[in-house]
């Protein structure tokens, strides 16, 4: 049997599966197209569909705008859907209300501007990595549809040089946006302002940025901090300085903060006591550089009765540290710290008092 004969016999069984569930709403799949088709002819009440195989083409699309007029949440991905795929779809699906684009090279600046005009109801847009060379002629397209948009209150831009124009559209249209992702990685970051994004998005609670150089770290941080009361979840990546007057924003006006991920120059005790003083409900912590840590930090992170992960790469942590954390930290389901320093006591103590890590092992120590 050869692959054409064994995709048929796919799709064949494929139709016949969803013809016995016809009332699916969901279709998450890496399938070729002859088998989505055949699950798409069945299934008419898809809401949710997302299509990661890599040679997925318009042809695909455009037979599930067509089939499935009640989609509200659509995830694409691959090089070979065009323009004219993503215009068919937001054309015929006028209920959409979450899109995603991953990797699609091939689509022009009609095709966003097709989405800002027909998809006004929208609230989650995410593009990553579109277009060529970084996406440069999409951006003006991402910020018509900023403002197209009036609902929206999810945007993830990655892989894409983006504008001062991007930065204009949020500021003055999207006062409701609670998730922000971007990666300024590809970027004149100096275009980017983010405490004015802060300033005019104080519903944001999830935020997350990667940059390479040319941003104030700690101005940004503190802008969250001091303009976004909601803020829960916060992750930064930044080849650059910040210091303990982030952590000391945080712990000063961040009170919800519940999800920390931090990627930059090693932190200090001082940021880490500065933190936990103000944000005892954190649940999840990520650091990376720990080697200036001590066990004046583990006192700290005791103060956070609810963390479930910890992630701290090369903290010299003893086993006083680690039982110190153990015996106020009973909710713990993760822990790595990469170190050498920590003996049988230690790691016994995260078995004895946190039944989640009871029968896991325990990364990095």
């Amino acid at each position: 049997m050869n692959s054409r004969q064994s995709t048929m016999q796919c799709a064949w069984v494929a139709g016949r599966v969803a013809g016995r569930f016809r009332r699916v709403t969901t279709l998450d799949t890496a399938m070729d197209d002859l088998v989505v088709a055949a699950v798409l002819k069945r299934c008419p009440d898809l809401t949710t569909v997302r299509l990661r195989y890599h040679f997925m083409t318009d042809a695909i699309v455009l037979a599930a705008a067509q089939l499935c007029p009640l989609l509200h949440t659509v995830a694409l991905e691959g090089p070979f859907i065009s323009e004219i795929g993503l215009t068919q779809l937001v054309t015929h699906c006028t209920r959409l209300r979450s899109l995603s684009l991953t990797r699609l090279s091939s689509i022009y600046p009609p095709a966003l501007e097709a989405v800002g005009k027909h998809c006004p109801q929208l609230t989650s847009f995410e593009m990553v990595h579109c277009g060529r060379n970084n996406g440069y002629s999409l951006l003006p397209c991402s910020a018509t549809i900023i403002k197209g948009c009036r609902d929206l209150s999810e945007l993830r831009l990655e892989g894409l040089c983006i504008t001062s124009a991007v930065v204009t559209a949020i500021t003055s249209h999207r006062p409701r946006l609670t998730l922000l992702h971007v990666n300024l990685a590809y970027n004149s970051t100096a275009q980017f302002d983010f405490a004015a994004v802060a300033r005019s998005c104080p519903l944001l609670r999830s935020v997350s940025f990667v940059a390479s150089v040319g941003i104030n770290a700690d101005e940004i941080v503190a802008a969250l901090a001091q303009n976004c009361p909601f803020l829960s979840d916060l992750a930064v990546a930044y080849f650059g300085d910040m210091t303990a007057e982030s952590f000391k924003a945080l712990g000063r006006h961040s009170h919800r903060l519940e999800r920390l991920s931090v990627r930059c120059n090693p932190p200090s005790d001082e940021g880490l006591v500065d933190l936990t003083a103000g944000c005892s409900g954190l649940r999840q912590i990520s650091l990376s550089r720990c080697e200036h840590l001590t066990d004046v930090s583990a006192t700290a992170l005791a103060c956070c009765h609810n963390l479930r992960e910890i992630y701290c790469s090369s903290w010299p942590l003893t086993d006083s540290g680690a039982v110190e954390i153990a015996a106020h930290c009973p909710h713990l389901k993760s822990v790595c710290f990469h170190t050498e320093h920590l003996t049988v006591r230690g790691a016994t103590a995260f078995r004895k008092h946190c039944d989640g890590l009871r029968d896991k092992p325990l990364w990095g120590l």
